[in-house]
């Protein structure tokens, strides 16, 4: 699906679906099963890394402002956005 390049790719502890995002900043829920797809776009730059919680409540997405977004998975929007991450080295913290 993505029409640029894909940065970030993680596939769910369960393994029931792979999540992806890339330089258009839209973040990719695949379901395995089904090949059915859900979107998250505007997250406001292009995304480098994705990380899912444990439990897969949570999915963090570090983002090329220097910002990372928490996004709850149940609602499948962003609730928590973190700016001004301090770098360590010259790399993002999260990637």
């Amino acid at each position: 699906w993505h029409c640029t390049p894909v940065r970030a790719l993680v596939y769910s502890t369960e393994g029931g679906h792979i999540l992806s995002g890339g330089d258009e900043g839209v973040l990719v829920e695949w379901q395995v099963a089904t090949g059915q797809r859900r979107f998250l776009a505007r997250l406001g730059a292009r995304i480098l890394a994705v990380s899912e919680s444990r439990d897969g409540s949570l999915v963090g997405v570090t983002l090329a402002d220097n910002s990372v977004q928490l996004i709850v998975t149940s609602e499948w929007k962003a609730e928590v956005l973190v700016r001004g991450v301090p770098r360590s080295g010259g790399r993002h913290v999260f990637a």
